[in-house]
């Protein structure tokens, strides 16, 4: 009985100090991505959507005390002042991307051009004025340059080929890279925001980290993506089975990859529970998958003709928090 209690046991203080850490960081990154928006605005004299300004807020207050922090933890300290508004800057314009590419509000040709043309391309509107202001803002002040516009081109070709997943036909493996280049690409932009000189092991796990977050995305929007038209790795398999062991074989990549990060053993301690905080979401949301085919005959259905209670995960219920916690302990403390 004392054995299977050591893990959580062992691992209360340091997810008690990371789950503190998130909720005063939380609030505090929303208001200063508010401020931070307000400024953007004020500078190039342009007001973003609603969409969005809640986007950004919402990306930021989450990746910063969450995911930036775990990293710039492995090297003694949490993100600077300057580093959040750089990575305020990156969410603003990686929403507005999301939006022309979401509602093809531009042309993927048109969009190509503004986005590697630079000052050669003459922008058109003043959402074109300002992702062109901001990309110019944050290329002049990341310290690699050429890895990052290398970096750059990658995650706007994972965006394009996004587009294919609005096919039906589209297959898995296909399904499947998008996401993982997708999500990958676009989380380890946020090293590039950071001073601090990663390892190899350490960007690794950034790109690691980006698939698996994607991949919790899909998990979570079943119920909106599948009404949207969108296929997903997690929407177009009537097979709980495939879906898990996609996941699993992800999760299980950044596992092997977390064990390869050297670092202090206290700060280690605080990006493997961390990390394990993060994949054990899509744990979750698999088990609620799980029951969803139990309930229907073991194959899961159309997801257009499941109830939005049958798909959503609701996080702010007791129990979903409960079970959440429980499982990012027992993987918290397995890392260590």
């Amino acid at each position: 009985m004392v054995k299977n209690f050591r893990p959580y046991i062992a691992s209360l203080p340091i997810v008690f100090r990371i789950v503190t850490h998130f909720i005063i960081s939380r609030r505090k990154a929303k208001q200063f991505a508010q401020t931070t928006i307000t400024e953007i605005e004020k500078n190039y004299c342009h007001t973003v959507s609603e969409k969005v300004r809640k986007k950004t807020i919402t990306s930021f207050a989450i990746y910063n005390p969450i995911v930036c922090d775990a990293f710039t933890q492995l090297h003694k300290r949490f993100t600077s002042q300057e580093e959040q508004k750089l990575l305020v800057y990156y969410f603003v314009m990686a929403s507005m991307y999301d939006d022309f590419f979401d509602h093809h509000e531009m042309s993927v040709e048109t969009i190509e051009k503004l986005t590697f043309l630079g000052d050669a391309y003459m922008p058109k509107t003043l959402d074109e004025m300002l992702i062109q202001s901001i990309h110019r803002y944050l290329l002049a002040r990341v310290n690699n340059k050429t890895d990052y516009l290398s970096l750059f081109e990658h995650m706007f070709t994972a965006q394009k080929d996004s587009l294919l997943q609005f096919n039906a036909d589209i297959d898995t493996e296909t399904l499947l890279s998008i996401t993982h280049r997708k999500g990958g690409y676009a989380v380890l932009m946020c090293y590039y925001y950071l001073q601090v000189v990663g390892s190899e092991a350490e960007k690794k796990c950034w790109y690691l980290l980006g698939t698996i977050i994607q991949m919790i995305n899909d998990l979570f929007d079943t119920f909106k993506d599948s009404r949207a038209g969108i296929y997903t790795f997690a929407n177009h398999s009537d097979s709980v089975t495939d879906i898990k062991t996609a996941y699993n074989n992800q999760v299980q990549l950044l596992k092997n990859a977390i064990r390869e990060v050297k670092a202090n053993p206290r700060n280690k301690r605080f990006f493997n529970y961390t990390l394990a905080a993060v994949y054990c979401l899509g744990f979750l949301a698999i088990e609620q998958l799980e029951k969803v085919a139990e309930k229907y005959g073991k194959k899961l259905p159309n997801f257009t003709e499941l109830s939005r209670k049958d798909l959503v995960i609701d996080m702010e219920l007791y129990k979903n928090r409960k079970r959440w916690i429980s499982l990012f302990m027992l993987e918290g403390y397995s890392l260590n």
